[in-house]
């Protein structure tokens, strides 16, 4: 009989272990009490605006809690305070800045649990900001190449929340990367400009939200080549020789030299010329002059051609040799 009492107790015993605790999951003074957690969340999940900071969690309890934040790959961006204590509550949670991203919201999960193992899950979420995208690196949003480019490069620094792309790229500009997102930086090069014209184009840096920013982008002209050391040897009866040298940018495809009687600033237009083709970008020319009258005074000019224009040397003259008897003929005197 001892042994039926002794059991039907601790069959009691074990029964009131399972169902009784208290609100701190352990026993107080007086023995074991009935669960009595109560833990409730007004607000529910929070959404935050992009470019707000602060939210609020209205806590209802009657026993201590705790709050843990559940990180993702945004990191930890949220402030929580308090987070833990006794009954209710108001919690204030805090992004430690704006949404850094115009096309993604980000979201943390916050787990309030009590000492006796209640807890609540709210999801706090910050949308997309206000789109951000602008420009440094250049002057006023121009930008100015020399013609003759070559090994150049320019940067321009992008501050973005957004992914961005780069419209409007001519042929003659070299731009990488052309697209990306948030922060970046972007590589300008030009292959050499050897037109006379000075080259232009409008670079456009849009966000997906929209917003723009434009870059004004010039390439000066190329200059004409350049003819110097010019000289006149063999001077003859009928002919001369003339040298001269010339540099350019871009190839010079004809070179020769203009010459005249009785115009002192002789040139292509208005005067005969003797002229050779060529594709160099320097060199030295040599040019025959023929079928000159004898014993008069010509001026000529030395000339280059390019796709950046012509350019001529300074005007210089000189005298044919008189076709008298005697001077190379050898003729004896009395014929």
């Amino acid at each position: 009989m001892k042994n039926i009492f002794r059991n039907l107790f601790l069959l009691l015993t074990l029964c009131s272990m399972l169902f009784v605790t208290s609100c701190g999951g352990g026993d107080d003074e007086d023995g074991p009490v009935v669960n009595s957690d109560i833990l409730n969340v007004e607000s529910g999940n929070i959404t935050i605006g992009g470019d707000e900071l602060t939210g609020t969690i209205v806590i209802t309890a009657n026993c201590h809690w705790t709050i843990q934040k559940q990180t993702g790959s945004d990191g930890d961006w949220l402030v929580v305070n308090p987070s833990e204590g006794t009954g209710n509550a108001t919690v204030m949670v805090t992004a430690n800045s704006a949404n850094p991203s115009s096309v993604d919201n980000r979201k943390m999960t916050l787990v309030i649990k009590t000492d006796g193992g209640i807890s609540r899950n709210i999801i706090v979420t910050q949308t997309t900001s206000t789109e951000l995208l602008a420009i440094s690196g250049v002057t006023d949003n121009n930008l100015t190449i020399p013609s003759a480019s070559e090994g150049m490069t320019y940067k321009i620094t992008v501050t973005s929340n957004t992914h961005w792309t780069i419209l409007g790229i001519p042929t003659w500009l070299i731009v990488s990367p052309t697209e990306g997102s948030y922060d970046g930086e972007v590589t300008i090069s030009a292959t050499p400009n050897e037109t006379k014209d000075v080259l232009r184009a409008t670079l456009v840096f849009k966000g997906d939200g929209g917003k723009a920013v434009e870059v004004q982008i010039s390439q000066e002209a190329a200059e004409p080549p350049v003819v110097t050391d010019v000289s006149i040897s063999e001077v003859g009866k009928d002919g001369a020789t003339i040298t001269f040298s010339y540099s350019s940018m871009a190839p010079v495809t004809e070179y020769g030299v203009c010459y005249s009687m009785t115009n002192t600033d002789p040139s292509k237009d208005n005067s005969p010329a003797k002229s050779q083709t060529g594709s160099a970008k320097q060199g030295t020319a040599t040019i025959q002059l023929t079928e000159l009258k004898a014993g008069t005074t010509y001026y000529i000019r030395a000339y280059a051609v390019s796709a950046a224009g012509t350019q001529y040397s300074n005007a210089i003259s000189f005298t044919t040799e008189d076709d008298w008897p005697g001077n190379d003929d050898n003729v004896p005197p009395g014929l």
